[in-house]
């Protein structure tokens, strides 16, 4: 008996998390956040997923210069919290 789309779709989720350690994320956005993401794929020629992997690596890049690593064990233990104050 041939498989249903969902059939298709779950048994390639499944490959997909096994082979290459990828998680799933799902979150609901706004319109226009949705459409924002979009846009900077195809200008960057990209998927939206490498769009999104890309903005958040850039932005923990651009957090870690900013509170340098007197602060980093507590980024990763995800304790640190910048509106304590927490400055570079």
């Amino acid at each position: 008996m041939a498989k249903s789309n969902a059939e298709r779709q779950a048994e390639y989720r499944a490959r997909r998390l096994t082979e290459g350690g990828s998680q799933v994320i799902s979150a609901v956005v706004s319109f226009r956040t949705k459409n924002a993401l979009a846009r900077l794929a195809a200008c960057h020629g990209i998927t939206q997923r490498q769009m999104l992997e890309q903005i958040v690596e850039d932005a923990e890049r651009r957090l870690l210069d900013r509170v340098g690593n007197r602060h980093a064990d507590a980024y990763y233990d995800r304790k640190l919290r910048l509106e304590d104050g927490v400055t570079a």
